[in-house]
Parts: C-alpha cells; structure tokens; sequence
C-alpha cells in the first residue's frame, strides 16, 4: 500500500469495536490534520468502526 502519510486512531469502548471513537489523521509536511472522525456512543453489537456515525470529514 502506498505511503499517504495518514494516521488512524481508533480508541473501543469494549473489544466488540461496535462503540468507541475512530479518527483519520493526515500529514500536510507541517502537521497532522483530522481528515475524518467518526463515533460510536452506543455498545450494541450492532457494527463496527467503519459503520460508526461521521461526525467530522474535511473537504
């Protein structure tokens, strides 16, 4: 896969992964920027990180 200088977090509310935070982060040559940020509050065992409610895309 090919070097985009992006960084993911992804911080569970249990181990299922079906509730928690997850954010897309991307170097810019100076700084980190959020890209993405997606959350999850509810533990349902319903889906995972990919799923999860977009709260934040940057365009």
């Amino acid at each position: 896969m090919k070097n985009r200088g992006e960084l993911v977090t992804l911080a569970k509310g249990r181990g299922l992964s079906d509730c928690g935070i997850q954010a897309r982060w991307r170097f810019d040559g100076q700084r980190f920027r959020l890209v993405r940020y997606a959350a999850e509050p509810t533990c349902d065992n319903w889906h995972g990180p990919d799923a999860w409610p977009t709260l934040w895309i940057t365009r």
